[in-house]
């Protein structure tokens, strides 16, 4: 498949003055996207999710590191629709003086291209693939659930039928029942575009639903990635564990058998500040080691097409073999 987005050590700092003083928010982050493929990327609150979303789609100029899109360096003034942006509020993120009609035409009418009848059929036929219609165009955001919301905001972000979309948390504020229709929608719309997804989310139930390959982050760092299938038979990082543990079936609503972490680690520990040097996770891990308080784990790579950042992991990882 082709590559339409990549990015390459990047890093993003909030505040301060160079290095001192920062927060920050990724720190190093490899992640590409081929055609039609999703991309999950996990981690707790605080783990630099929504940043490296912000920075996919061009919105955010990282601190270090590059982004390109389509095999050239993402140009924000040259995108013109082609990376789309769906947010975790659908309520908040559509804008409440504007019909639906005004919210879906918008980005065709940024690109200048085709008349507005056209476009009009365009924004009705794609209202009738997420379940609303043509009725619902004059009506105003407030007039609708979140769940609603949110598909017109799927809708808005589809219309320009872009090669990627960018989606940071985009089921987390609606019930279990709308979630699972919401992921539905998704993969038809997948399946009918050849759309790329960065699927965001905390929860690894939701992301295991629609993702081909996994990205695991935390605190701005990727502690693991590699297939779904691969990580969510046998997560090898700790972190990955805990947050594995804690999965609740979105299609079932039965709490799914995962891992269980070592014993004290939770996904849900109290926050705990990051040592200045070391592995982020070290005051959390009860795998820590000395060189754990002392240096960075590398992304080393296992024989099942995953990369584990563990220094106590690391070295059996690489002997991983696919069954």
């Amino acid at each position: 498949m082709t590559e339409v987005l990549s990015l390459r050590g990047i890093s993003h700092a909030f505040g301060g003055r160079g290095r001192e003083g920062a927060v920050w928010a990724l720190r190093d982050v490899d992640l590409t996207v081929a055609g039609g493929e999703t991309v999950g990327v996990v981690g707790e609150s605080g783990s630099g999710k929504s940043t490296l979303g912000l920075v996919a789609a061009g919105l955010v100029r990282p601190t270090a590191g590059e982004v390109r899109f389509e095999g050239r360096p993402l140009d924000p003034a040259r995108l013109s629709g082609r990376v789309q942006m769906v947010f975790q509020d659908p309520v908040s993120s559509l804008d409440p003086r504007m019909t639906v009609e005004e919210i879906l035409l918008e980005p065709l009418a940024a690109l200048g291209r085709g008349r507005r009848e056209e476009w009009r059929e365009r924004a009705v036929a794609l209202l009738e693939r997420v379940g609303l219609g043509r009725e619902h165009l004059p009506r105003r955001p407030g007039q609708f659930s979140g769940g609603q919301c949110q598909r017109i905001a799927i809708a808005r972000a589809m219309i320009t039928r872009p090669p990627c979309v960018i989606l940071d948390e985009p089921t987390s504020s609606l019930d279990v029942i709308v979630q699972a229709r919401v992921l539905h929608l998704l993969e038809d719309l997948k399946e009918e575009f050849g759309t790329a997804y960065v699927f965001i989310s905390h929860n690894l139930a939701v992301v295991e639903a629609v993702a081909d390959r996994i990205v695991v982050l935390y605190r701005g760092r990727v502690v693991e990635s590699g297939p779904t299938s691969a990580i969510l038979a046998a997560p090898l990082h700790p972190y990955t564990r805990a947050l594995a543990a804690a999965v609740l079936d979105v299609d079932s609503w039965r709490r799914r058998e995962a891992p269980t972490p070592p014993a004290g680690e939770t996904a849900a520990s109290p926050t705990v500040p990051p040592p200045e040097h070391g592995c982020a996770y070290a005051p959390r891990c009860p795998l820590a080691v000395d060189a754990c308080r002392t240096a960075v784990p590398a992304l080393v790579p296992t024989r099942d097409g995953r990369r584990v950042a563990c220094h106590v992991l690391a070295p059996a990882a690489s002997e991983i073999r696919t069954v």
